[in-house]
């Protein structure tokens, strides 16, 4: 988890180049819904299990709860170390404050705010991107109409492709 964290900071630009097969729907075509669902219930067990609250999650309510995160991760495509990270932040509060309950309302306030951050990041290296492409005589190589997926694919490319030169 060391190099999608530097100062306490989540590197969104790192997170951004885990490749399509490995983020959750990925995960999902490759061991399967029930695996990757016990995964998330074991992050969001050990993060509502952190606070000492009035009203904490249900057992139940915490199964539901990584269900509908599972449900929503094909808008996205988040990964295991968005969630890990997501939990280690929202635990500081950095993602909103939590006061004395915990509920999938709760988890689903705080993880948009994550995803905020993490789009935020995404555009602006999207942009980058275009504007390198266009300061060496390119015109826009991306288009808004393009699926999230296809863009995830854009951005590791570029990034290994970095990395090798």
């Amino acid at each position: 988890m060391e190099k999608f964290k530097e100062k306490g900071l989540v590197k969104f630009e790192n997170l951004l180049a885990i490749p399509a097969k490995d983020r959750l729907p990925g995960l999902i075509e490759a061991y399967g819904k029930e695996t990757i669902h016990g995964i998330i219930i074991v992050l969001l067990t050990a993060f509502a299990n952190s606070f000492n609250l009035i009203r904490p999650m249900t057992p139940d309510q915490i199964v539901m709860c990584a269900f509908d995160l599972i449900d929503t991760s094909y808008e996205d495509y988040p990964s295991i170390e968005d969630f890990v990270l997501f939990f280690q932040g929202a635990k500081s509060a950095k993602y909103g404050k939590i006061l004395d309950r915990m509920d999938q309302q709760t988890i689903f306030e705080l993880f948009e705010n994550y995803r905020q951050q993490r789009h935020q990041t995404y555009l602006r290296l999207k942009e980058e991107k275009e504007s390198n492409y266009k300061s060496i005589g390119g015109g826009i190589r991306s288009s808004d109409e393009k699926g999230m997926k296809e863009l995830l694919h854009e951005a590791q490319l570029e990034h290994f492709k970095n990395k090798a030169e």
